[in-house]
C-alpha cells in the first residue's frame, strides 16, 4: 500500500511515518514538506492515501485539496493537524475525498484502524 505523508515540519513526516511503519513494515510511504512537490508527484506515485497538515506556508492544506478538485485527482485524504478549529472541521467536510479529520498528537491505534478498517 502506497502513503504519502505532506507536512512542511520534518519532525511530523518523521513521527507519522514511524508510527505507519509500526502498524506495516510493508508500507511504501513517500514524504513531502513542499506540498507543490508533493502535488507533483501524487500522479506517478499514485498513493492509497495522503495524509497531509492543513497548517503549511505557500500552500495551505485546503489549497492543496481546491488544487485537487480542480484538476479532478480523486486520491483520499486524511487531514492531520494542530487546529482543533470547528471551523476548519466544517470547512474541510465539504471536500468528498477527505476521509478523516485527524489532530495531533496521532493516535496509533486509530491510523490502524484507518489503514485497516476490517482488522487486517
Amino acid at each position: 500500500m502506497k502513503l504519502m505523508l505532506v507536512d512542511d515540519e520534518t519532525i511530523s513526516n518523521y513521527i507519522l511515518k514511524r508510527f505507519l511503519s509500526q502498524i506495516d513494515e510493508k508500507l511504501e510511504i513517500m514524504d513531502f514538506t513542499d506540498p507543490f512537490a508533493a502535488f507533483d508527484a501524487i500522479k506517478t506515485f499514485d498513493p492509497f492515501l495522503i495524509f497531509m497538515d492543513l497548517n503549511m506556508p505557500r500552500l495551505s492544506g485546503q489549497a492543496f485539496l481546491d488544487k485537487m478538485k480542480t484538476e479532478q485527482v480523486p486520491n483520499k485524504v486524511v487531514v492531520i493537524t494542530s487546529s482543533t478549529s470547528a471551523f476548519d472541521i466544517d470547512r474541510i467536510s465539504g471536500y468528498p475525498n477527505v476521509l478523516h479529520f485527524l489532530s495531533k498528537p496521532v493516535n496509533r491505534d486509530l491510523l490502524r484502524q484507518i489503514l485497516f478498517p476490517s482488522g487486517d
